[in-house]
């Protein structure tokens, strides 16, 4: 079914700004059969996303944590 590769093709930016080594797999079997331009756009968009994602909490991190009520305590429990 295309429709559901589509829909899972949306979602890889994401999967990489979490555990971009781990969605490698997932990446590769959704862009089998994808024209080589379209590979190139989601993994421009997945590293435009990463980053994004990293320098948000290299900014906002600690106060939405403080926010939150999260302490490092907390992080060694889970």
């Amino acid at each position: 079914m295309p429709g559901v590769n589509e829909f899972w093709l949306c979602f890889v930016p994401l999967f990489v700004a979490v555990d971009a080594v781990g969605v490698l797999p997932v990446f590769l079997s959704l862009t089998q059969d994808v024209a080589p331009q379209l590979v190139r756009r989601v993994i421009y968009q997945s590293v435009v996303t990463a980053t994004a994602v990293a320098l948000a909490f290299l900014a906002l991190g600690t106060a939405i944590l403080d926010l939150l009520g999260i302490t490092v305590a907390d992080f060694m429990v889970a």
